[in-house]
């Protein structure tokens, strides 16, 4: 990191070269540029006269720098934009760094089917920081600064100038949220992967909820019991794993309309992990009633 109090100039120059890649590199040069302007123009009037003469010094050098590497690089930075999320110049997913941009941002990712290799990028690229924040990998940071899709979220005139100020600092709270986001959809996404035939087109096993409404009405079948709706959705919660629970209450459904149905959830985590209307768990329950005929 470069410091115009500093003046670590010798020192950043050689931090730079050993930067491979020549777009993070560039990527480097003009964060640092933005940070340098926005640290001359709104942190040290107090030292004005030296640090307008080191910045004007840095710029002069940095500027030449960044030049040279956008003339030689047109291929790299190209190929870099074609493989960028939509929007994007370098970044690969978009970034975020608390619930109010995750809200903002999260319904684009979901609209393309990659919400849980987003997330998992996301959680990649952290790196922890001093105290109960985190930050990610340089790299990423830097990308912001050429990103000016970011400037729209800056609600200070020095992230205006320097994007990367926003997503820097980011608290330990969002950082669990995003880890256990990254659990409920691993779980999600090994459900879908699990899958049975049975008897039929009848599919046995589609997701945790439909696994646990099969074993209910097995073990009420073998024990004489009656496959009535209202019973088997009651019994529910005693044929659940020892970290799940089950509830039956109402909830919004897609309409936004309030349903009755039922929901299963994870120990330790607030939202389900699936969810069925009273009105769907009925005709699942007739489809899996057929499983129990003699074949």
């Amino acid at each position: 990191m470069f410091w115009l109090e500093g003046w670590n100039i010798d020192e950043y120059k050689a931090s730079v070269e050993e930067i491979e890649d020549p777009v993070d590199r560039l990527d480097e040069l003009i964060a640092a540029l933005k940070h340098a302007t926005t640290y001359q123009e709104y942190f040290e009037f107090e030292q004005g006269t030296l640090i307008k003469k080191r910045f004007k010094k840095f710029k002069t050098w940095v500027e030449k720098e960044i030049k040279f590497l956008k003339s030689k690089n047109t291929l790299q930075i190209a190929e870099r934009k074609k493989k960028a999320w939509k929007g994007h110049e370098r970044l690969p997913y978009p970034v975020v760094w608390d619930k109010e941009s995750y809200s903002k941002i999260e319904p684009e990712v979901r609209e393309t089917g990659k919400k849980k290799e987003w997330i998992d990028w996301l959680i990649k690229h952290l790196d922890d920081k001093a105290g109960k924040y985190w930050t990610y990998e340089k790299w990423i940071v830097n990308s912001v600064s050429s990103e000016e899709f970011y400037i729209s979220f800056a609600q200070e005139p020095y992230e205006v100038m320097c994007p990367s100020n926003i997503v820097e600092v980011i608290d330990n709270e969002f950082v669990i949220f995003l880890l256990n986001l990254q659990k409920i959809l691993s779980l999600k996404e090994e459900n879908k992967k699990i899958k049975a035939v049975v008897g039929g087109p009848v599919s046995l096993e589609k997701n945790e909820l439909d696994k646990i409404i099969i074993k209910t009405i097995r073990q009420r079948h073998s024990s004489g019991k009656n496959l009535n709706w209202l019973n088997v959705m009651r019994d529910l919660k005693n044929f659940t794993r020892e970290n799940q629970s089950i509830s039956l209450q109402e909830f919004q459904s897609r309409d936004e309309t309030m349903k009755k149905g039922i929901s299963l959830y994870l120990k330790g985590f607030s939202e389900p992990i699936g969810r069925i209307e009273e009105s769907t768990f009925k005709k699942k329950l007739s489809q899996f009633r057929k499983l129990l005929l003699p074949k």
